[in-house]
């Protein structure tokens, strides 16, 4: 993976992201509005908004760079439900116990202004 340290986390590129992630048994993808740094750091949308959603499956797809979070794939249908982050310039890891932590970083790709990060726990199986 290509890689910078800081925060005890890896800065890696969505396709490094892509590889790590096929080679895991992650069972369950949560959005979570609750532990994202920028939230409990900077206090960016107030609390204004607080989710947790749980997605069996999670997607990468380049140009334009998407994450997709989805039970099924049918987002025509009004029985869908899914996110879908979009602009995705990098994402930042940290593994945990009982998966992943990775913050996904948006916004315009030539530079850091108004920059936006979205958090999602990648979970292996519990018994």
């Amino acid at each position: 993976m290509n890689e910078k340290n800081g925060n005890n986390r890896k800065n890696i590129l969505l396709v490094d992201l892509l590889e790590f992630i096929k080679k895991h048994q992650y069972t369950r993808y949560i959005f979570s509005s609750h532990y994202n740094d920028e939230c409990l750091n900077e206090n960016v949308n107030k609390h204004t908004l607080r989710m947790n959603l749980v997605f069996k499956e999670m997607s990468i797809r380049f140009n334009p760079n998407q994450i997709l979070l989805y039970n099924f794939m049918d987002f025509k249908s009004t029985n869908s439900q899914y996110v879908i982050l979009d602009r995705v310039k990098y994402a930042r890891v940290k593994e945990m116990a009982t998966g992943m932590k990775i913050d996904f970083v948006s916004g315009n790709l030539s530079n850091d202004i108004d920059n936006h990060t979205y958090t999602v726990f990648a979970e292996f199986a519990t018994k």
